[in-house]
């Protein structure tokens, strides 16, 4: 029978790996793709799907 601090070690890793993860992957640049108030492009609504797609795994 597992004890309290294994379970709390086994999905703890299981739960902090997504976490860590998404602190190594760079950083999209939103602020200097939409700075300049021109249109929305395709690679701006492409990096705004990437970082939501992202945020909803982190969620789950």
């Amino acid at each position: 029978m597992p004890t309290r601090r294994t379970v709390i070690a086994v999905t703890g890793a299981a739960l902090t790996v997504h976490a860590w993860t998404a602190l190594h992957q760079p950083t999209p640049d939103l602020i200097a793709a939409a700075g300049d108030g021109g249109p929305v492009t395709p690679p701006l609504l492409d990096m705004i799907d990437i970082v939501v797609a992202h945020a909803q795994q982190l969620v789950l």
